[in-house]
């Protein structure tokens, strides 16, 4: 390969982090989705460098001026599944074993290797041939690996196939994050158990329960799911949080917490027409009444959680969204949510947001239809029990 000319890189510009988008780049693969896309650049612009620039000074220090002999090698592409310590300790002594061969001494080798991460490799066409078919180029399990195309193209197989109303209730695309009440529920302390199979007197110990441990395990596994080297600011989703607010701080004392806020009977009504649905695909037949109830509870709880912290504790914390600003204005709110909590609203973010929207519109699978009367519950009562969290939180609802 030629080397480059001093009039080109010149010709090139002024260098900067971003001044690579202006250059050809002809072996990039293609991202469907532009709000992941730019979901992971933000994720990379705040995390620790794959190499060291002070690593890169030392290799350069290395090679001098003269002429060295640089090994370079590795696999093109590993795959999630590979047995990593196998393969690094296997291409660690090839290269132990290949810097023997060439020698030692003032002109010794220089080694670079890729290995424990090359999840990509580029590629000169967008496609490739098997038995006359044109498929998606293979780049590496971190681009394309093809569980995950399979999962994607099949979003609404499984549960949905068991019973097709959830889809129009709760879905969760395969490449979209998850609720806390996954991790939650591996220590046992979730209302997502509840909300699947119909156990009040268990939906009653959740309410009570002790959260430490709980939150003592949620934050285990936050961290090791970023121990690969991802870092940033954790954000965390669920409505189980409002029911433990004091254990959630005592573990996150830094949390700030955003609140959206809707018409309680509305959100009883929505949430017991989910636990029953749920209940209809894993469980036996329940009475209407049984859900309206215990979600009444369960979603009072929530809202007493909230108001009682606050009263103790303060807004100083907490950011207000009503729901119906969410669904009206998602672009405008949120922007209005990044001045607050301080963070830049950047074009990349706008652009990001407005091509999730496109695609996860509301009432895509169908509507989602229900009402109190379902479950044997009434305006006025249901008014009432919420009556503390209305008064506090009127202006938004």
């Amino acid at each position: 390969m030629p080397a480059l000319s001093l009039g080109y890189l010149r010709a090139m510009g002024p260098w900067s982090p971003s001044s690579w988008r202006a250059r050809p780049a002809r072996q990039q693969p293609t991202y469907p989705d532009a709000a992941a896309l730019a979901a992971v650049e933000a994720r990379l612009r705040n995390s620790a460098p794959v190499v060291r620039v002070e690593d890169c000074i030392r290799a350069r220090e290395a090679l001098g001026d003269q002429h060295r002999f640089l090994l370079q090698g590795g696999d093109c592409a590993e795959q999630f599944d590979d047995p990593v310590d196998e393969r690094v300790t296997a291409l660690s002594a090839l290269f132990d074993a290949m810097l023997a061969r060439l020698g030692r001494g003032a002109d010794e080798p220089i080694a670079v290797a890729r290995i424990a991460g090359q999840f990509a490799k580029p590629r000169s066409d967008g496609t490739e041939r098997r038995g006359g078919i044109a498929l998606p180029a293979y780049r590496g399990d971190i681009v394309n690996d093809a569980r995950f195309e399979a999962a994607r193209a099949n979003e609404l197989q499984g549960l949905h196939q068991l019973n097709p109303a959830i889809a129009s209730m709760h879905h969760d695309p395969p490449d979209m994050p998850v609720e806390c009440l996954v991790t939650m529920a591996q220590h046992f302390v979730s209302l997502s158990l509840p909300a699947i199979f119909p156990l009040p007197s268990y939906a009653r110990w959740v309410l009570s329960a002790d959260h430490g441990p709980v939150y003592r395990w949620h934050e285990r596994v936050l961290r090791l799911l970023q121990s690969g080297g991802v870092r940033g600011r954790w954000q965390l989703k669920s409505p189980h949080h409002a029911i433990a607010l004091e254990a959630l701080t005592a573990r996150y004392p830094d949390a700030r917490f955003i609140v959206t806020h809707r018409d309680p009977a509305t959100c009883v009504a929505s949430a017991a027409s989910l636990a029953r649905e749920f209940a209809r695909t894993f469980a036996a037949p329940r009475g209407d009444a049984e859900f309206g109830e215990l979600w009444t509870e369960i979603l009072a709880a929530m809202g007493d959680g909230i108001v009682q912290f606050r009263r103790e504790h303060g807004d100083d914390r907490f950011f207000d969204v009503p729901y119906r600003d969410l669904t009206g204005d998602p672009i405008g709110t949120v922007q209005r949510l990044y001045e607050r909590l301080g963070d830049a609203f950047t074009s990349g973010t706008e652009a990001a947001l407005r091509a999730h929207v496109e695609v996860a519109k509301q009432h895509r699978f169908g509507r989602h239809e229900y009402g109190l009367a379902e479950f044997e519950l009434d305006r006025p009562s249901v008014d009432a029990r919420f009556a503390d969290y209305r008064e506090r939180f009127a202006e938004f609802l």
